[in-house]
């Protein structure tokens, strides 16, 4: 084995990059691994839940994700899988043999876990914690960017790390701007979800054109912070997918057609092609739409289901 090495460069991060290729840059992580990657992570599922032969799997996929793959490799295996309607289909098919999102999350901590049992200073520390975020960041689809940011904002990560302050600095930076937009995601899903949530208790399911922009004001907003963010980009589409069905229902082509129009403004915006595709399943997959995909509770009723 070998210890990870040191960046020798720090820059900023630019504008248009994802997480995962910041994250890479920024620490120093180059592409040694030679694309080994996903034979390794297949390797670590198909070893069993415990004993050598897993140990044996999770030490080799952590010193290839310290040498470096494509920041995307996962996430480029996963999304050409995932059809608008049905993200987790691809998990149940016979070739799949990369684990589920739940499985890979339960994998980071597993890294996670052995770095701090090997303890900060030791290579094996250094190896796992790295691998861990390194893994997370590989994600991003129904998890977002959620796993690795968590990581990073562990008071034992950059013990564990050893990766330099100066390094630290750059990546609580980079953490603070996704968490940004994270919250302005979060800010907006939930002011669609409540604008669609009128359609059916107060226009008994018919879209009208009030409704129609209120909800779309929101997906704008949305639109603005889902280029690099598949997890932005799929509940885009899937209110989308919604309000195409609505506009249907509602027999307004003038409503479907705004619709297309702004979509079409989106997708150089987002610029990614597995949007494209999605928007277009959006105006395709025909349904009768009853919700707006989001559940809706007060203050009261959440805390009366925490409680107890």
């Amino acid at each position: 084995m070998t210890t990870p090495q040191q960046p020798t460069s720090l820059q900023q991060t630019p504008a248009g990059e994802s997480l995962a290729v910041s994250i890479h840059r920024v620490a120093g992580i180059g592409a040694a691994g030679g694309g080994a990657l996903l034979s390794r992570l297949a390797a670590v599922f198909a070893a069993g839940e415990t004993g050598a032969l897993r140990g044996g799997a999770i030490a080799s996929l952590a010193e290839t994700l310290n040498a470096g793959d494509e920041p995307a490799a996962l996430l480029n295996h996963i999304l050409p899988r995932v059809p608008l309607l049905h993200p987790y289909r691809h998990q149940k098919e016979s070739d799949w043999r990369w684990g589920s999102f739940g499985e890979r999350v339960r994998l980071v901590n597993e890294l996670y876990t052995s770095a701090r049992a090997a303890q900060g200073g030791t290579p094996d520390a250094v190896r796992y914690s790295r691998a861990a975020v390194l893994l997370a960041v590989q994600e991003r689809f129904i998890t977002g960017p959620a796993p690795a940011l968590r990581l990073l904002e562990e008071a034992d990560f950059a013990m564990l790390s050893g990766w330099p302050p100066k390094i630290m600095s750059q990546l609580a930076g980079i953490a603070q701007a996704e968490s940004s937009r994270s919250a302005v995601f979060a800010a907006a899903v939930m002011t669609a979800a409540t604008a669609l949530q009128r359609v059916f208790t107060d226009f008994g399911g018919r879209l009208g054109e009030q409704q129609y922009d209120a909800v779309v004001s929101s997906l704008s907003t949305m639109a603005r912070v889902a280029p690099h963010r598949p997890d932005v980009q799929w509940r885009l589409a899937n209110f989308v997918w919604r309000l195409a069905n609505l506009a249907r229902a509602s027999g307004s082509s003038s409503l479907t057609q705004r619709l297309r129009d702004i979509t079409n403004q989106w997708k150089p915006q987002v610029g990614d092609p597995v949007f494209d595709r999605w928007i277009e399943e959006a105006f395709a997959e025909q349904a009768e739409i009853r919700t707006p995909g989001i559940s809706i509770i007060s203050a009261e009723a959440l805390a009366a289901r925490t409680v107890h």
